[in-house]
């Protein structure tokens, strides 16, 4: 049975308009995805993107493989046996809208852009390291037990990988710890206590405060 919460952090949106609005409403946190990144790749040279179906429910598992399906002309059994041998249900990258991830996934997207900086493609012997890079993915995130590293300050973070989508990433990572550090109760999260205080800490150059009907 599914629903086995596994260490894995990365959610991803879908491109709307298309075929996947009509199962939308049973992911509203986005797909869960195994990888902050894509880790398969064909020869026409698409790559694409493995769900993590441990962080799913059967409903979602099922909805997800019939689309698929579906959509390549394929059946339910094809695209389960593709699963089982991927670890995933797989999903094209040009249909991924969005990502939000935790300390994982900000750790493995550091990795793969310092890879991508000292790696750069069409370099003679680029798909054999990159090859390697994914095994190195696989044995140390996914069947391994890596632990992710505590969110490091910005200013540590190379320069040669930061990019605006990194930092937007960063800030998301950063809310997220923050609000699961134990400093905050349910009630402070609910009624919105929490998200003030982490803003106005890491926003210090503006004030932010609850709004209130009258004022």
């Amino acid at each position: 049975m599914f629903v086995k919460m596994t260490k894995h952090d990365s959610w991803a949106q879908l491109h709307t308009p298309s075929n996947f609005d009509q199962i939308k409403h049973l992911f509203p946190h986005g797909v869960p995805m195994r990888d902050p990144f894509p880790m398969r790749f064909n020869s026409d040279n698409q790559t694409f993107w493995v769900t993590d179906k441990d962080r799913m429910t059967r409903e979602q598992y099922n909805a997800l493989s019939s689309l698929i399906a579906d959509q390549h002309n394929v059946t339910r059994a094809e695209v389960e046996a593709e699963a089982m041998a991927s670890g995933g249900l797989i999903i094209l990258s040009s249909r991924i809208a969005s990502l939000a991830v935790g300390l994982e996934g900000f750790a493995r997207t550091i990795e793969i852009a310092k890879f991508y900086r000292e790696n750069p493609s069409r370099q003679p012997g680029s798909f054999d390291k990159l090859q390697a890079f994914l095994n190195d993915q696989i044995e140390r995130w996914i069947v391994g037990d890596e632990v992710p590293p505590p969110l490091p300050a910005w200013e540590e973070i190379p320069e040669e990988v930061k990019t605006p989508e990194l930092q937007q990433m960063y800030q998301q990572v950063r809310i997220i710890s923050m609000l699961n550090s134990g400093e905050y109760t349910l009630f402070d999260v609910l009624m919105g206590n929490a998200m003030t205080d982490i803003l106005n800490k890491i926003d210090p150059e503006h004030q932010y405060s609850l709004y209130s009907e009258e004022e």
